[in-house]
């Protein structure tokens, strides 16, 4: 496998750059830097990750993220700048508000052989094993090899946290659903029919609005898990817009980014579980 890391450099987000040593959001406020990270994890394929950190050294927790559909970034870096897509996407414009002394965040691109789809096919495969077994060794090494390991998808990048919470006992600590896939059809997740959560080994973390819109990710089916997964509820949005199953509604947590992204920080660092966010 080969690794490259490349250097902090400026920020595009939504047509403005943004100066090297912040993120995207409210740089002065936030104070992330960020680089882009690239693994080789099989022959003629790379795969890059967004890597946010406020703290140099000594984080507790590295988080990789899987956005929503279709959960392709195209990261790249031209003329010391950093480019990507799905700049609206819940874990792409929230992550900052995850990021803290105590944890770092690697937002992840999917692998360039899927740029075409990212698809059902790829995401319940093997393939996707090797590749985010890779991208962790890679960024541990740079975090440093004393770090917790947790997942986090939303929407559709869920059914890549639910595949691996089952397929990656041991390799990671803690894995986290937002807004999930409860009830999968077509094309969409079907390769979750059948998945149970229960068997996975690590911490498990459900977040979701109780009035998620989207008719892919109802909450109601979520209650099966009542008791034995601990569920974050979320309440309240401010501003939706835009379709039902994209991330200017409730389904992306509009208005309550910060404290969703706060509350599951203090899940993974301190335990805490906030049952309902208002």
């Amino acid at each position: 496998m080969r690794l490259i890391v490349y250097a902090a450099a400026t920020l595009t987000f939504m047509g403005a750059q943004i100066a090297p040593s912040f993120a995207a959001g409210n740089p002065q406020a936030e104070g992330l830097t960020e680089q882009i990270v690239e693994t080789t994890p099989r022959e003629g394929v790379y795969q890059r990750s967004l890597l946010s950190r406020k703290a140099t050294q000594g984080e507790k927790w590295l988080v990789v993220s899987f956005p929503g559909y279709p959960g392709i970034l195209r990261l790249a870096q031209n003329d010391g700048v950093i480019e990507y897509g799905l700049k609206g996407n819940f874990l792409v414009r929230a992550r900052r508000h995850l990021v803290s002394n105590d944890i770092a965040v690697a937002t992840l691109d999917c692998p360039s052989d899927q740029f075409a789809d990212c698809g059902d096919s790829y995401r319940a495969s093997d393939k996707q094993v090797r590749d985010v077994e890779a991208q962790i060794e890679a960024l541990k090494a740079i975090v440093g090899p004393q770090v917790k390991v947790a997942l986090i998808g939303t929407s559709y990048g869920t059914v890549s946290t639910e595949i691996l919470a089952l397929k990656l006992g041991g390799k990671v600590d803690a894995v986290i659903h937002t807004s999930s896939i409860t009830k999968p059809h077509r094309e969409i997740g079907l390769v979750l029919y059948g998945i149970d959560l229960t068997k996975a080994s690590m911490r498990q973390l459900l977040v979701h609005h109780q009035d998620d819109p989207c008719d892919l990710t109802p909450f109601a089916p979520l209650e099966k898990y009542q008791g034995i997964i601990p569920i974050m509820r979320v309440k309240g949005q401010s501003n939706p817009h835009g379709p039902d199953c994209q991330a200017f509604t409730a389904h992306g947590f509009v208005g309550r980014e910060r404290v969703v992204m706060n509350s599951i920080g203090d899940w993974l660092v301190n335990d805490h579980l906030t049952e309902v966010i208002e």
